[in-house]
């Protein structure tokens, strides 16, 4: 049986994903706790699905199971946005546990993460944390990384310490409990004492005779002052009239080159060039801090010279984004003509300009014009039938919902998960498969989780008759199940008490005539005679609103269902005697 589906464009939906990564993220948290000053002995990270379980049997697995839903989230995601196979990532995930045990994260960068003194944050911690443990991997000579790829690998570590460091009260609530777990864990070895590799070097001082001060002073040109400073500094650092020598020779050095850096033919301004040969001659002479004092002066005027630069290059790049701010909303204009006029894929072509012309800078717009993209898609699909058209559209509705969800724009994601669900259904118009149908669900369900029916009651109402639909054709192509079919009914009832028959009536017969398939289907599994009478009580005032408003094909599948059930009606148990 064929449900009827009414959509609305312009509110889509994101997806997620459940998978078992319990190792994974039990591994991650654990590597993790020597930031907490919890030694974690070798070995025991790659009993991250235990550590798990340990928490669970406690009651206090729920932090756990909520990185692992955010963490198969993004997995999920990937599939479109990185090309990740599922099977791909869960094999990594699991291979990973014993990289984490053997290159452990750095602690004191995890410590200035929880502390929130790490610059770059949770996002920037976890890649310099990740390109660490993926570089000592590489370098090992353990072969970790063999048959695994770099790409993947990197995606899932960064994705795991994003969302475990995200919340730094995580890892401090559940250090008790690793204290517990790794205390009860016997016959760990011990961690190596590692004897640090000394670095000292004898310093071989060559030695000079005193009489050969005088040949320095001859063959680099010093002044009798400049000789002394350098005596007074060679004194500072040692006594010995031959170390004394030998770091005067140095300091010679050092002056005649920087005389002749000072004096090289430049092109900079006149008057710096004066004040470098002013500053060579008080070298020269001796006088260090009058040579400071107009070296300072050239410092000075450079950074000065430096600033206007950076004040023009600032005011100009200033202008070319609030051009490219303009363009970008020309070109959306132009999309939204060619959206009036009906020509979707010109529209996609010009929302995709215009979303990437105005790159970050704005992101509520990027985020609007990667939706009205989704949408062109979507809408073009439809139109001419193309499932091709209908995946591109998947796959910019997934981009849409990626980028709602790392901007914090929770409106924004439940409009793109809206147009997701809606999407996958299309496709299952076309190619129904329970796949299609379970990926539906989830889009719907994310968006629900996001939105409110007090603050969108329209959009929540039109999430819910997505859900059911998905639930519903769920069961037709696959064994119907009566815990599916009921999740269906309470979708499509919790839409009703949004659309009414005075304020949609077209909607509201829809969704009545779909949820009384819904009970019918229901009635064969279980309580015949109560979903039957339910079905039939949605049909007729359904049938009603098709009629009145010339709805033909939608009033001929009510009369058919009708009939159908009249049909049987002499299945249905005599009432008992309550009713």
């Amino acid at each position: 049986m064929r449900y009827l589906i009414v959509r609305a464009g312009g509110e889509r939906v994101g997806m997620s994903l459940y998978e078992s990564l319990e190792v994974f993220v039990g591994a991650g948290v654990l590597s993790l706790m020597p930031a907490l000053d919890c030694p974690v002995p070798p070995g025991a990270v790659q009993a991250g699905g235990d550590f798990s379980v340990f928490l669970r049997k406690r009651g206090e697995g729920g932090p756990i199971g909520d990185v692992l839903d955010r963490l198969a989230h993004q997995i999920w995601l990937s599939q479109d946005t990185r090309g990740i196979q599922m099977h791909v990532a869960e094999e990594h995930a699991r291979k990973l546990a014993p990289v984490l045990d053997a290159c452990r994260p750095e602690a004191e960068l995890v410590k200035a993460v929880l502390g929130g003194q790490y610059p770059g944050g949770p996002a920037g911690a976890a890649q310099q944390l990740t390109a660490g443990i993926i570089g000592r991997a590489k370098t090992s000579g353990l072969q970790l990384l063999d048959a695994l790829s770099e790409e993947v690998c990197s995606f899932l570590l960064e994705q795991l310490f994003i969302q475990i460091l995200a919340d730094p009260r995580l890892l401090r609530d559940l250090a008790p409990a690793a204290g517990e777990f790794l205390a009860e864990r016997q016959g760990l070895p011990a961690p190596a004492a590692v004897e640090p590799e000394s670095t000292s070097k004898e310093l071989s001082v060559a030695t000079q005779p005193d009489d050969e001060l005088a040949e320095l002073k001859k063959r680099y040109g010093l002044s009798d002052r400049a000789l002394q400073r350098f005596s007074a500094i060679a004194e500072k650092q040692r006594t010995l009239s031959a170390r004394e020598a030998w770091q005067i020779a140095e300091l010679a050095q050092w002056l005649q080159e920087t005389r002749n850096q000072l004096l090289r033919p430049t092109n900079e301004p006149a008057e710096v060039r004066q004040l470098k040969a002013k500053a060579a001659e008080a070298l020269f002479a001796g006088d260090f801090e009058g040579a400071m004092e107009l070296l300072k002066e050239v410092r000075r005027s450079f950074r000065k010279a430096r600033q206007r630069t950076e004040q023009q290059l600032q005011e100009q790049l200033e202008q070319l984004r609030a051009e490219q701010h303009q363009e970008a909303m020309a070109t959306a204009d132009v999309a939204e003509v060619a959206m009036a006029r009906m020509d979707f894929q010109t529209a996609a072509e010009l929302f995709d300009e215009a979303a990437e012309s105005i790159g970050r800078s704005d992101p509520a717009a990027r985020l609007r014009f990667m939706l009205r993209r989704a949408d062109a898609l979507y809408y073009s699909g439809e139109e001419t039938g193309s499932t091709p058209l209908l995946r591109q559209a998947v796959n910019a509705y997934a981009a849409a919902a990626e980028f709602a969800g790392s901007s914090g724009d929770a409106k924004g994601l439940a409009s793109a998960s809206q147009g997701l669900g809606n999407s996958l259904l299309a496709i299952a118009d076309h190619e129904p498969s329970k796949a299609l149908f379970e990926q539906a669900s989830i889009a719907f369900r994310t968006a629900l989780d996001v939105l409110s029916r007090e603050t969108d009651p329209r959009v929540w109402a039109l999430a819910r008759i997505g859900l059911g639909n998905a639930l519903a054709s769920m069961c037709e192509v696959g064994q119907a199940s009566a815990l599916t079919l009921e999740q269906a009914a309470v979708a499509y009832r919790g839409a009703l008490e949004v659309f009414t028959r005075e304020n949609e009536p077209m909607r509201w017969a829809v969704t009545r005539l779909n949820m009384s398939t819904v009970l019918i289907r229901l009635g064969e599994l279980k309580d015949r005679r109560e979903n039957w009478l339910a079905a039939a009580a949605a049909i007729v005032p359904a049938l009603e609103v098709f009629e009145a408003h010339g709805a033909t094909a939608q009033a001929e599948a009510a009369r058919r269902a009708l009939k159908m059930l009249h049909s049987r009606w002499d299945l249905l148990e005599p009432p008992t005697a309550a009713e």
